[in-house]
């Protein structure tokens, strides 16, 4: 296998049950918005892009959603991941949430559409004062409220915090309580204030919390906005996700199998994919202690999962995997960062252009467009033709380390999951 197979996408949505009926739950009961908090890796990104798809299924046999969500239409603006530091600004993000929406319904309503799409227009280029604009933003909602349930996503929310600073620093600089990036304090004062739906916010914990609750600083801020609105859970605003149960894990790796025998590949070179499937049958699913030592190993992650299999198919080495169950037990934070660090290092014996791809991709942070990434592989790999390009990137854009493209000014930006861009710079 000449690619990254066994590091796909699923196509699936593989457990998350009590989150999915806490989404569900909260639409019924009125509630405005969910707040999920977890580690890199744990597939928080990955539940954002398949909510949608995973709510219409329930909506055709949940009569209480249905009811809560009336005749109006069940619609998904793009995700806004704040990776793109674009967003940080307050008129950006109300600029680009508006152009989602008018995206959304040109189709079904032109004229409510162009007026969205010009009021996004005036408000990015400043030709509008900043108290009328607020105004007009909130009084768009109550024009859409009528016809659509929208629900909104946020990624990557932890980078709206001074996260990186100690506490001591923070406090020695003065910096004010209130967070000062622009994009939070309009979320929790402008956005909150909406009757725009729902809003699932997920990113990672950050540095700062309240000593005595132990609740994240950030999240609680976000969370002070919708008030009552926002679900809780165990007295904390926000539900924390970790990585797979073992269930779950054996779950994803049978769909793993699943998703390799429906590629287009599959039955031209079935002997092969069969051996490499046989593989993680013997030595991982078959195999208590080797399942043992996976889940262990890789603490429940997708991410760290999926390059597991990708590399033991490939016969690379994975010295951690082969040590002993209590040797990794007894020293398990180094030997899990070690091998954090492996799975990374394997990139690079891939003979493909995908190793080259995903170095790059990791410089941009705020995404990069195909044509982009064609123009630095035709220089560093004049050899490579245009095919062989296009297939690399068709291949990259299939993994589960990939976000699905965000679009973005009209370009289709592809974004690494953050974890991947932790790992890659260690």
């Amino acid at each position: 296998m000449d690619s990254f197979s066994l590091a796909l996408k699923l196509p699936e949505f593989i457990g998350r049950e009590k989150l999915v009926e806490s989404i569900k739950e909260a639409i019924k009961t009125g509630r405005k918005a969910l707040i999920i908090v977890g580690e890199g890796g744990v597939g928080k990104t990955f539940v954002l892009e398949k909510i949608g798809e995973r709510l219409k299924e329930e909506l055709e046999k949940d009569d209480a959603l249905r009811k809560a969500i009336g005749d109006r239409e069940l619609m998904f603006p793009d995700i806004i991941d704040f990776y793109n530091v674009e967003f940080h600004t307050e008129k950006l993000l109300a600029s680009f949430i508006l152009d989602g929406i008018a995206r959304l319904i040109q189709e079904k309503d032109r004229d409510l559409a162009d007026k969205i799409s010009d009021l996004a227009d005036r408000i990015e280029n400043s030709d509008i004062p900043e108290s009328d604009y607020k105004e007009q933003f909130k009084s768009i909602f109550e024009e859409l409220n009528f016809r659509y349930f929208f629900v909104f996503r946020f990624d990557t929310m932890e980078v709206l915090e001074y996260g990186e600073d100690d506490q001591e620093v923070l406090e020695e600089c003065e910096v004010p309580q209130e967070l000062p990036i622009p994009a939070l304090k309009f979320l929790k004062e402008i956005f909150a204030q909406c009757d725009h739906g729902f809003a699932i916010f997920a990113g990672r914990p950050t540095e700062r919390t309240y000593p005595e609750e132990k609740v994240n600083f950030l999240y609680q801020r976000l969370a002070e906005g919708y008030d009552s609105k926002v679900v809780k859970f165990n007295r904390k605003p926000y539900f924390e996700f970790g990585g797979f149960s073992k269930d779950e894990a054996r779950e994803y790796i049978e769909g793993v199998i699943r998703a390799v025998k429906n590629l287009p590949d599959y039955q031209k070179n079935k002997p092969q994919f069969d051996k490499a499937l046989n593989k993680i049958r013997e030595q991982i699913l078959d195999s208590d202690e080797g399942f043992e030592k996976l889940y262990i190993l890789t603490n429940g992650r997708p991410i760290y999962i999926a390059l597991t299999l990708e590399w033991l198919v490939r016969g690379l080495p994975l010295y951690e995997l082969s040590q002993g169950l209590n040797e990794i037990k007894r020293d398990i934070q180094w030997i899990r960062q070690k091998y954090e660090e492996r799975l990374i290092e394997h990139i690079k014996d891939l003979d493909t252009p995908l190793p080259i791809i995903v170095r790059y991709a990791a410089l941009f942070r705020k995404g990069f467009t195909p044509e982009m990434m064609k123009e630095l592989l035709k220089k560093e790999e004049p050899d490579l033709s245009e095919e062989e390009i296009d297939k690399a990137l068709k291949e990259f854009e299939k993994l589960s380390f990939v976000k699905s493209p965000h679009l973005i000014r009209e370009e289709k930006r592809f974004f690494l999951h953050d974890e991947m861009y932790h790992l890659v710079e260690k």
